[in-house]
Order: structure tokens, then sequence, then C-alpha cells
């Protein structure tokens, strides 16, 4: 594998007013947390955009302190992981009334925020509505699926007042709202947002949430572009793989990240052995993470690039990973393929840290 060499790459000129919005993070989200690093590798504190802990909490009753929990405190600190964005996801909400979907929504915010108040969470995180505090991970809500909204859209607004700074409109089969990457009808996978899900993606935007093009077919996600576009609004991939390398249509090609990046946005990668494993069926490594990581810079620019790690989702982690413990693994991988500590600064917190400034200068988290 040919070595990366980033030493020569510095922030883009078109986003340096994003990154003056970084000065208003300086607390929130970038919380550390005491923990050694290894030998000569400084980890920054990790913007984590895709963790699915609400899912695992509401649906598999996980324990928050269970220790081979890949999101347990203890891997936390070890993986210096400042921020999680958690989704408030519902399994098969395609097939739900929007109502029974918002009554879902309700069931796994309410399991997330009775474990972030049980001792254990207390001791390790903070809830997306509190202040920051040094030592504890912060937190930020997102949907991964908007079914719910399909027939009241104006509810969003409230979510995005909470703090649900990012909204995926779909997931594995079509809504109401969007075409699938994943759907099993060929013709459906084609398809992009209906009526319903640009006005929806319209209200997510001015309300100040970050449209997520996860799991959106290749249509959809230019529909998110050219609606962002308008208010000049950056669209995110939360967790995804490089479809150059795997191809899978859950996968983002070229064309559609070069076009998330013209928005000012992010891909964050994902570490799912079944999106970033070289081998169809197999157990990918860091290796592989490391080489859609160096994809996605060579295409779209060190700026839009950021972690979605997948992580409680169900995902086949790397074999060599660490779940949230994995990032100073993969930031000593970088640093011996020539990555400088500004790249790497970037790409597990500076980018994500952007959009998410950008989401809070417009409203998200302002009831």
């Amino acid at each position: 594998m040919t070595r990366f060499d980033l030493s020569h790459v510095r922030p883009s000129q078109t986003h340096i007013w994003a990154r003056a919005l970084l000065v208003g993070l300086a607390m929130w989200g970038t919380s550390d947390v005491a923990a050694a690093d290894p030998p000569q590798v400084t980890v920054p504190a990790v913007i984590d955009l895709h963790v699915d802990l609400p899912y695992a909490m509401h649906g598999r009753k996980h324990a928050f302190d269970d220790p081979s929990s890949p999101t347990s405190p203890a891997r936390l600190a070890r993986g210096k992981v400042g921020t999680l964005v958690l989704p408030l996801f519902v399994l098969d909400a395609h097939a739900m009334t929007p109502a029974r979907a918002r009554q879902e929504y309700q069931s796994v915010f309410a399991a997330m925020q009775q474990a972030l108040q049980s001792p254990a969470g207390q001791g390790a995180m903070t809830a997306p509505d509190a202040a920051p505090e040094p030592g504890k991970v912060a937190t930020v809500w997102s949907f991964e699926g908007a079914d719910g909204f399909a027939d009241r859209p104006d509810d969003i607004a409230a979510w995005i007042g909470r703090g649900a700074c990012f909204v995926g409109l779909v997931h594995r089969q079509n809504n109401a709202l969007s075409g699938s990457a994943t759907d099993p009808d060929r013709a459906k996978r084609a398809l992009g947002l209906t009526d319903r899900g640009k006005a929806l993606a319209e209200l997510v935007v001015q309300r100040g949430g970050v449209l997520d093009g996860a799991h959106a077919s290749d249509a959809a996600i230019d529909d998110l572009v050219a609606i962002a576009k308008q208010h000049q609004a950056p669209v995110v991939i939360t967790h995804t793989g490089m479809r150059a390398l795997r191809a899978t249509g859950r996968n983002v090609d070229d064309a559609h990240l070069a076009a998330v990046a013209s928005t000012g946005g992010v891909a964050g990668i994902d570490i799912h052995s079944g999106h970033i494993g070289a081998q169809p069926g197999g157990t990918a490594t860091l290796d592989d993470v490391v080489a859609h990581i160096e994809h996605a810079v060579q295409v779209a620019g060190i700026d839009h690039v950021a972690i979605g790690s997948d992580l409680e989702g169900g995902i086949t982690a790397p074999s060599d990973s660490d779940g949230a413990a994995t990032w100073p693994l993969l930031v000593a991988k970088l640093t011996a393929r020539g990555w400088n500590g500004e790249s790497i600064e970037a790409l597990l917190r500076g980018n994500a840290a952007r959009v998410l400034s950008w989401s809070r200068a417009h409203g998200c988290g302002r009831r």
C-alpha cells in the first residue's frame, strides 16, 4: 500500500468562516477524559457521528456500564471520546404508521434518558440538553429515519430544539419520504425524495438541523444537496464506507461524496466490516478503515472526512479494533503513514465540530 503523506495539507480557504465557529465549541463537544494515550500518540477529543446506544438501550436492554460493551465507560475513556451523536432509531419504522413511529421515538428517547440519568451514565456522559462537564462525554441527538414526521413535518422543529442536530430521512427500505440505498426493489432504489420528503428536508434546514444522507439513495442525496445549497447549509453522511473500495449501494460513491463536500459537509467513515471490509463476508481490519479514510480524503479533501463508527448498531467490527477505544489504535496507524497532527485533528474532531457548530449557530438545541 502506498504511503499516504498529508504533511502538506492545510485547511481549505473556502471554510475559514466555518473554522471560526469552532470558538463557540470550546467547551461543548470537546470534553476530554482521563485516560493515558499509547506512547507517542496524541488523540484529540473524538467526535463520533453515529453510535446506536439509544437503540441498544431500548431494543436490547443494554447495560450502560457493561464492561464488555463497545461503548463502556472504560472504552470511551481509553478512546479519548469527547462527543457521541446518538440516533433515535426505530427498527422497521417504514412498516409503521407515522403515529406509531412517533410513539417509538419517545420510547427510545426515554430509555436513553434513563440511562444517562443512571449513576453510571451520570459518571460518564452529559445529556444533550445539559451543560458540558470536563471529564465527561458530550452527547447529541439525531434521527436515523424520519418516518414519524411524514404526516406531521412541523413536529421536527421541537426535536431539533431539543438537540437533534442531524436528521436522516430513511433507513433500509423506501418510506413516504425518500428512496433507500438498500430497498429490496431495484426500481425503488432509484427514487429520490418524495414531495413530503422535500418539504420535511426544507423544515429541517430552516430550523438548523443538518440533513444526513446515510442510507439514502443516490437520487435522494442529490435532492438533499440541492435543498441544502439553497440555504447555504452543510449535508453529512454520518456513517458510510467508500463504494469505490467496497461495491455496495449502501456506501457513498465518489461523485456523491464530492457533492456532500461541496456543501461544506462531511462523510463519517464507519467501522462495519460489511461496508469497509475488503472481502464480502469477511472481517475487516483497521488497515481497511484507513484505506476508506484515505480514499475519502483524496476525493473530498481533508476538511470533509470524519468518523461515524456505527458502534452498537449490530456491526461486525474490525478484528483489531476495540470499540470506542479504537481511536488511539487508528491514530497510530495514520501517524505511521505520514499523517500530521493537524490532519488527524480534522478527521477525528475538527470537521465534525465545524458542522455541529453550524447547526448550533442556526438553531439546534434552542427550545
